[in-house]
């Protein structure tokens, strides 16, 4: 098939499916296209990469520093659409704040490192940047309906990325294959730039088509279940087979752990003890470390080899190149400058990150900011885990994106080990953020019921020759409700 075609051909696919589930599920809004083009872009390339697919784009240490200004421009006009919409819908950020303490605190330490930071004007841009992900998250959170707003958000991303990815491994090798500076060994990118970033779309959708098939509100939803159920199959094969080219085994072996997680999650006995049952797994786990080496004989059994492709020699590299053990060298502020050189004349393969989330966040903001991290996961599992309760009022749909969320959060703590995963600007991050944060309350529904207006009412005729009156505004909606007073006529 001319690649052309090919091409063709997967975009109307992709045009096609996304113009069906509109249909189906119009529930969402328009601004939900903002958080779906920012998790696209996070998930591929950068947009001044797409803008021009041919270019090798830079890579070299004053790249890092600089970066690009038309994509800085992008995601700064994302950013300020966002604000605009959750200033349109009445969000309070004292709400916000109040209801996700330890994301704030999180958010503020970054800004408060930028004082210490050997670059504190490159850190400064990061820091901005880095506000869009919680707003992506609030825009989906604040929908009307957030479960259907999740599903809808996945759902575009990857009737795009992933039969694109097949397209650009199969027909656009000079965008889907990429090979090793140092071994020539080559590997599959897809949309994306890195088999890793691949690896976290791969996780995300992989998780969700999955839960989507086995949940209860997935098989037995009333807007198109027998058609989300065969899209959901079809999109699962997909991701398999990306899975299987790509060897992005770390992110398989967690989208594995992620899914014996959510089906756990679905049994009432273990959910009704699911602190104990948590603490359980990880006791037993540590016992098998440290009496079989269980954590080398996993990642032996992966295909890896126990240096985790050279990560443990960087871990000890850079942890000697820490500046500040309790603050670090400031937010997103160590691989730049001289740290950077020295990093790249060890190692031939360039680092841009620790590979390591717990140890990237030390680097970075120390001590203080690993314990920020720590409180951030502890409290995300503790809401998620709240919601999911009977007393909660939640929907079933409500209670399956509680399971959702908890398998992403418990998936995440492992994943962190081998990837710098919870990181500003990564599309694991922005997953974890619009499973874990606790959404406010739009003013729409803290408002008290409508009082009657007197202005714009007319007459209706009740039982029994009543007649009542009723109102023509609510909220500035122009929507019928009958008085509780009436008159004779």
């Amino acid at each position: 098939m001319p690649p052309i075609l090919a091409l063709t051909l997967s975009l109307t696919f992709s045009f096609a499916l996304i113009v069906y589930d509109r249909r189906r599920s119009p529930k969402t809004s328009f601004a939900l296209w903002i958080p779906s083009v920012w998790l696209f872009v996070l998930g591929s390339r950068s947009f001044s990469a797409w803008m021009n697919p041919g270019a090798t784009g830079g890579s070299g240490a004053e790249d890092l520093m600089e970066g690009s200004p038309v994509d800085r421009a992008f995601f700064l006009i994302l950013i300020a659409l966002a604000v605009l919409v959750l200033i349109k819908r009445h969000v309070s950020l004292f709400e916000i704040v109040y209801r996700n303490p330890w994301l704030t605190l999180f958010i503020l330490y970054a800004g408060l490192s930028l004082f210490w930071s050997d670059f504190p004007e490159v850190a400064s841009r990061r820091w901005i940047k880095s506000f869009g992900d919680p707003l992506m998250a609030l825009i989906v959170l604040t929908e009307a309906d957030p479960p259907k707003a999740v599903a809808t958000l996945f759902k575009r991303v990857a009737f795009v990325a992933l039969p694109l990815s097949v397209v650009f491994i199969k027909y656009f090798p000079q965008l889907g294959k990429s090979y090793d500076s140092w071994t020539g060994f080559q590997f599959f990118t897809g949309v994306s730039t890195d088999k890793n970033t691949l690896g976290y779309l791969l996780f995300a959708f992989g998780l969700f088509f999955f839960s989507t098939l086995i949940s209860k509100h997935g098989r037995t939803a009333v807007d198109g279940g027998r058609s989300e159920q065969a899209i959901a199959a079809v999109f699962l094969g997909i991701t398999i087979w990306l899975f299987n080219v790509s060897n992005a085994k770390t992110a398989l072996l967690c989208v594995i752990l992620a899914c014996l997680i959510y089906v756990a999650s679905g049994l009432p006995r273990l959910r009704r003890f699911w602190g104990v049952t948590v603490i359980a797994g990880l006791v037993v786990f540590g016992i098998l470390e440290m009496t079989l080496d269980f954590g080398e004989l996993l990642i032996a059994s992966a295909g890896r080899d126990t240096t985790l492709t050279g990560r443990t020699d960087l871990w000890r590299a850079v942890v000697d190149l820490s500046v500040n053990p309790w603050v670090g060298a400031g937010f997103e502020s160590f691989w730049l400058g001289p740290r950077l050189d020295l990093l790249w004349q060890d190692f031939a393969f360039h680092p841009n990150q620790a590979h390591n989330g717990y140890l990237e966040t030390y680097l970075n903001l120390g001590w203080v900011g690993v314990i920020a991290l720590v409180g951030l996961i502890v409290g995300s599992f503790r809401g998620v885990q709240k919601r999911w309760s009977p007393d909660s009022g939640g929907t079933e749909a409500d209670r399956d994106f509680a399971r959702f969320g908890m398998a992403c959060i418990i998936a995440a703590v492992v994943y962190d080990i081998t990837e710098a995963a919870l990181r500003s600007m990564n599309p694991f991050f922005l997953v974890f953020l619009i499973v874990s944060m606790q959404r406010p309350i739009r003013a729409s529904a803290r408002s008290p019921a409508p009082q009657l207006a007197a202005t714009g009412a007319r007459r209706a005729t009740a039982p029994g020759g009543l007649a009542a009156t009723v109102t023509m505004s609510v909220h500035g909606r122009r929507s019928p409700v009958i008085s509780s007073r009436f008159r004779s006529r």
